[in-house]
């Protein structure tokens, strides 16, 4: 976006418009001729149709890749941190919250409404605060 803003200097109409053009664009074409193709052609012929431009794209890439013509692109680095935050976060949240559920005394089962009053959350919170 940023590149879009400053170096081509596209606002934001035109970024709207690049962005959700071609998706309109494509379920207008789908929805207006996908009943006449159905009459048309069998269910398999289709699904050959629809995977052999993934197919032909894959015999050019990935070659070029492994053979380290295209230029290395970093994407796997922000999934790994992005993975691992998530990891980290959700491990977090059981490490505490075990604990504070035992600090409590909320027993297992207990109905939502039905937890007993503990005044040492209160106290808790009025010296946190």
């Amino acid at each position: 976006m940023i590149s879009l803003s400053y170096f081509w200097r596209v606002n934001t109409q035109q970024i709207a418009i690049l962005f959700a053009g071609p998706p309109l664009l494509a379920v207008a074409v789908v929805v207006s001729s996908s009943r006449w193709i159905n009459r048309r052609y069998e269910k398999q012929q289709l699904l050959v149709w629809s995977c052999t431009p993934g197919a032909l794209n894959m015999l050019w890439l990935t070659p070029l890749q492994l053979l380290n013509l295209m230029p290395q692109r970093q994407e796997g680095i922000l999934f790994a941190a992005a993975s691992f935050a998530n990891k980290f976060i959700t491990g977090f949240g059981y490490l505490v919250a075990g604990p504070f559920l035992d600090f409590i005394g909320l027993e297992p089962g207990t109905p939502p409404g039905k937890a007993p009053y503990c005044p040492k959350i209160t106290c808790y919170a009025a010296f946190t605060a």
